[in-house]
């Protein structure tokens, strides 16, 4: 799900929420063997929200992610001009 509502010429808020849940996953078994188990167990949740202000070099956006792991469920990126290879924000 993704919503973009412009609040002015310049000036955007930009929400994405996305579900998703894998399939196969690869579990440790005994003596360090590999298992691997299949069917859908549980959803995981990402999203974003971001204010992006237009200029004419490029976007200028603050944005607040969240990923449903257990180490960090939130981060922050401030980022100028365009992500071209999408980096996350901690690296």
């Amino acid at each position: 799900m993704k919503h973009i509502i412009t609040l002015s010429k310049s000036w955007q808020l930009r929400m994405e929420l996305y579900a998703f849940s894998a399939f196969q996953r690869p579990q440790m078994a005994a003596n360090q063997q590999a298992l691997i188990s299949e069917g859908f167990d549980r959803v995981y949740l990402s999203g974003l929200s971001a204010l992006v202000y237009n200029t004419l070099l490029g976007p200028l956006s603050l944005r607040l992610n969240y990923f449903e792991e257990d180490r960090s469920r939130f981060s922050m990126m401030l980022s100028f001009g365009y992500l071209i290879f999408n980096q996350k924000s901690d690296e």
